[in-house]
């Protein structure tokens, strides 16, 4: 059990602290809104929801923005697939006309 949560929090081997508050944070959000259930009766209006969530989401969010945009300039290392697509184009093509 504790493997998994220690995977979960970790980004390739690396503490993740943007997951760890994305978790804290949900979880502050869940306790909230159904604070509101319980005295109100009623759940909160689209508004609350869309706030909520993206409180809760914000810190992976940024996380993962901040990463993408840091990776933008690195080439991206060959694939499988680019080998099989240059095979594909070394094939002489043969058209028969009848």
């Amino acid at each position: 059990m504790f493997k998994f949560f220690k995977d979960a929090f970790c980004d390739n081997g690396t503490p993740s602290s943007s997951r760890i508050l994305t978790a804290v944070s949900t979880i502050t959000v869940l306790v909230g809104f159904i604070h509101v259930c319980f005295h109100n009766h009623q759940l909160p209006d689209g508004g609350a929801s869309a706030g909520a969530a993206t409180l809760a989401t914000a810190a992976y969010a940024a996380n993962r923005a901040t990463t993408a945009w840091q990776n933008r300039n690195q080439p991206n290392p060959p694939s499988k697939d680019d080998d099989a697509i240059a095979a594909a184009a070394d094939v002489p093509v043969v058209v028969k006309k009848s």
